[in-house]
Order: structure tokens, then C-alpha cells, then sequence
């Protein structure tokens, strides 16, 4: 899936094809463990695992609910 513009997810430097592998060392199982977990951080800053390729990436993100975010 394509990164969108100004997201949380561009500004902490995640890419087109990164599969998302674990927030906050828990692992991302289903589309609403992200969600959860989202809610759950009241804006505070997450770190968030993705697999880039053979390699897993970790990032700081600060995670915000967005329209683009349903479940």
C-alpha cells in the first residue's frame, strides 16, 4: 500500500511495500491490532517494526487516528 501524504507514517520515513511487523514490540497480527494500539498511545511517540525487503526496519512514529485509518 502507498504511504499517504503528510502521515504520520511518511514523516517517520516508512515506504511503499513496508509490511508492518510490530508496535511497541507487540506484534501486528490483523489490521485492528494496529488501531488498538493507535487508540491506546494517546498521541505519545510508538516505535513501530516494518519488514523492508529481508530487513526489519524500526521507527519512531507519533500515531494519530486518521480518516484513512477504518477498520
Amino acid at each position: 500500500a502507498a504511504v499517504v501524504k503528510n502521515s504520520p507514517a511518511e514523516k517517520a520515513g516508512l515506504q511503499k511495500g513496508d509490511r508492518l511487523f510490530q508496535i511497541n514490540d507487540k506484534p501486528v497480527l490483523v489490521w485492528e491490532d494496529v488501531i488498538n494500539e493507535i487508540r491506546s498511545s494517546e498521541g505519545k511517540p510508538a516505535q513501530i517494526t516494518v519488514r523492508r525487503g529481508e530487513e526489519l526496519v524500526t521507527k519512531e512514529i507519533i500515531p494519530q487516528m486518521t480518516s484513512h485509518m477504518t477498520m
